[in-house]
Formats: structure tokens, C-alpha cells, sequence
């Protein structure tokens, strides 16, 4: 106790009654107590959000490892896995010479994948993450090319090229870079801001849903051509929809 220290308590107290001083010790007590009873409800809630920064690193992760491979392959992101039913990119050209690390497809916030990290080779496969692959920009175009998956799928081709699309629609285009009038309302005189806002736009790939355990925050991380990853909400847009999730939940199915 430092020097002098209860000559400044005696000082302190001095002329109190000594019923006062044992009121002014409880009050600073109970300020104490109530003050760890607001605070570590606020670190319970705080916790379960540390995992979304490294989930949405992964994501990051593979954008970086696309856009290698768009630089070596005449600007087209990875094509999808030829596995009929397997919403991913082609692995046999992806890794090991762009993806080196396969854990980087386990989205940390998974708990069964998660424990796979550390006890031998990573399985690579789409449980973690779903990769699009094409130029998808809202609820109906996914729609209609899970559609035109299906259908190519069943008729046992890959999918090394553009999609065909519906009658009276233009094919779905295969994910490439630096070629404005593939994306969706993007003309030739367009801007460069325009064309980096498309970017934007444009979803590559997403976790699962289900990572995400608290109520509050149903929903996926998702990685656009830009590279930024976003976490969207349950049906506050593209391609975080219920109806979508479940046609593609279904298409899985029937390859199983």
C-alpha cells in the first residue's frame, strides 16, 4: 500500500459517521457490480461476430486466386467443376497450381468443416461454399440458369463455355474480366466508374447459409468480381433468396 495512503482514507472520512462510511462502500461496490453486469452481456453478444472476418478473408482469399487465373486464361474466371451437381469451380485447374491451400474452402464459421482443419488433407468440395461461375445478376437469372444446369448436366456436357439460355434470351456468359458489354446494362461508351460499379454487382461465390448461427444474422458472405465480400441478409438481394436457395438445394438433390 503506498505510503500515506491511509492518512488520505482518514482524511477522506474524517467528522463521517461510521454508518455513512460503510454506505459509501456499498454504493461503490454495487456501482461495480452493476457495471459487469452491463458489460459482459455486450462480449457475449460481441463473440460469435470475431468468425465473419476470417470467413469473409476465405472469400477474399479466392477472389485473388480467380483473378490469377482470369490473367493466365484470356480474362475467364475458373470454369465449373465438370461433377455434374457440384457448384464449384473446376478443381483439376484450380488446384494445386492457383489454390494452394484447400482449407481456405472451409468457411471457419462451419463447425463440422472446421474440424476437419489440422487432421490431414482437406477434401475439396462445395460444402462450404456455392461458386456461380457465370453472369448472374438477380433472382430470375438464377433461377433460369439452374434451369439451363440442369439441363446441360443431364445431357452430360461441361461447362468450359458460355450457357445456353431459355428461347428468347441471350446465353448466360461464363465469368470473365475487362469486357464491358458482358455485363448487364453496361453499353460500349460506358464509363469506367460504370463498368467498376457493374463489377460490383456481379456475384462470384457464397458461403453457405447456416454458418451463421445467431438469429439475427441469417445470411451469407458473398464475394463480387471487384473482389470486395459483402454479407447479405436473407432476401435483401441477389443471390442471398430464399426461392433460390432452395431451387439450388434441389438441384442438388437430384445429382446426389
Amino acid at each position: 500500500m503506498p505510503r500515506g495512503y491511509g492518512l488520505w482514507a482518514r482524511d477522506l472520512f474524517a467528522g463521517v459517521p461510521r454508518w455513512l462510511k460503510w454506505v459509501v462502500i456499498l454504493a461503490w461496490l454495487l456501482t461495480i457490480v452493476l457495471g459487469i453486469a452491463v458489460v459482459l452481456p455486450m462480449l457475449a453478444t460481441v463473440n460469435p461476430q470475431r468468425g465473419k472476418p476470417t470467413c469473409s478473408s476465405n472469400l477474399k482469399q479466392l477472389g485473388v486466386i480467380f483473378k490469377m487465373y482470369a490473367n493466365e486464361n484470356e480474362n475467364y474466371f475458373a470454369p465449373m467443376d465438370p461433377e455434374h451437381g457440384c457448384l464449384l469451380f473446376d478443381r483439376a485447374v484450380v488446384y494445386p497450381d492457383y489454390l494452394t491451400d484447400s482449407s481456405i474452402l472451409l468457411c471457419p464459421q462451419d463447425e463440422q468443416s472446421s474440424k476437419a482443419i489440422g487432421r490431414g488433407p482437406v477434401p475439396l468440395d462445395d460444402h462450404s461454399y456455392i461458386y456461380l461461375g457465370y453472369m448472374l445478376t438477380s433472382e430470375q437469372d438464377g433461377l433460369a440458369f439452374l434451369e439451363a444446369y440442369r439441363k446441360r448436366a443431364e445431357a452430360g456436357l461441361s461447362f468450359d463455355g458460355d450457357l445456353e439460355a431459355p428461347p428468347g434470351s441471350a446465353p448466360f456468359r461464363r465469368l470473365r474480366e475487362n469486357v464491358p458489354n458482358d455485363l448487364p446494362d453496361h453499353g460500349a461508351d460506358a464509363s469506367p466508374q460504370t463498368y467498376y460499379h457493374s463489377l460490383s454487382t456481379v456475384p462470384v461465390m457464397f458461403d453457405r447459409l447456416g454458418h451463421h448461427h445467431a438469429k439475427r444474422t441469417k445470411g451469407a458472405n458473398v464475394l463480387y468480381m471487384d473482389g470486395h465480400v459483402e454479407f447479405v441478409r436473407m432476401n435483401q438481394k441477389f443471390p442471398i433468396t430464399q426461392k433460390f436457395l432452395d431451387a439450388i438445394e434441389e438441384l442438388e438433390k437430384e445429382f446426389q
